[in-house]
């Protein structure tokens, strides 16, 4: 929900930074496994502000890359990574009605 001054407020359940789905993602995609929880995170974010039942669509890989000074590739092989783990499907948050 809006908190005022246009941020919106969610919760993620407890262990989501290091929950073993994220390592294989990493290994999957040969990055650092610090990359796949903060991926992770700015599709929650963004299937947040977008209110429609968990799609990160306008989800930009080329500005989180920039953001965080890495490849765009790797940005882009993670989410390929999650669409094999059935993180995502598409531009969805597979689990985000749990």
């Amino acid at each position: 929900m809006d908190g005022g001054g246009g941020f919106c407020w969610a919760k993620h359940y407890a262990g989501m930074i290091t929950d073993d789905k994220f390592l294989a993602a990493a290994d999957i995609a040969g990055v650092n496994p610090l990359l796949p929880p903060v991926v992770f995170s700015a599709l929650f974010e963004r299937a947040i502000e977008n209110r429609d039942g968990g799609s990160f669509a306008g989800f930009r890989p080329l500005v989180l890359a920039a953001k965080f000074r890495i490849a765009v590739e790797h940005v882009e092989r993670t989410l390929a990574a999650f669409a094999q783990l059935a993180i995502v499907e598409g531009q969805r948050l597979v689990n985000w009605a749990k």
